[in-house]
């Protein structure tokens, strides 16, 4: 657990193990609203890495994925994650910011058709 942020300095997620308080500071001055919108930012990312509804990796960069989690109760959450050796690996966030769209890119996570597109 990162004292200044009290992220945790990494997760695990379905794809590899992501940096989360390293680039905290740069994300929240990115995302402002994340802060206003989530009562706690950091965790509504770490939920997003663990626990997403959907996966989607990018159609301009292979090693770039969106995780993206749904919430019935609240706003839903797009994190953007790179992993520079691929995956599985290793990988740091780019950005996240809240959102009502499903991520765009070739789906990774649930497979297309598994009737679990929302959790």
């Amino acid at each position: 657990m990162d004292k200044e942020s009290g992220c945790p300095s990494e997760t695990e997620t379905l794809l590899g193990r992501v940096s989360v308080a390293k680039h905290w500071q740069r994300i929240l001055h990115k995302h402002p609203e994340l802060e206003v919108t989530f009562s706690d930012p950091c965790r509504a990312i770490v939920l997003a890495l663990e626990r997403p509804c959907i996966v989607a990796r990018s159609r301009r960069d292979s090693r770039v994925y969106v995780f993206y989690r749904c919430s019935p109760e609240g706003p839903d959450i797009a994190v953007i994650v790179k992993y520079p050796q691929g995956v599985p690996g290793s990988g740091f966030i780019l950005t996240a910011y809240p959102t009502r769209k499903p991520p765009r890119g070739d789906p990774v996570w649930p497979k297309p058709g598994n009737g679990r597109e929302r959790g």
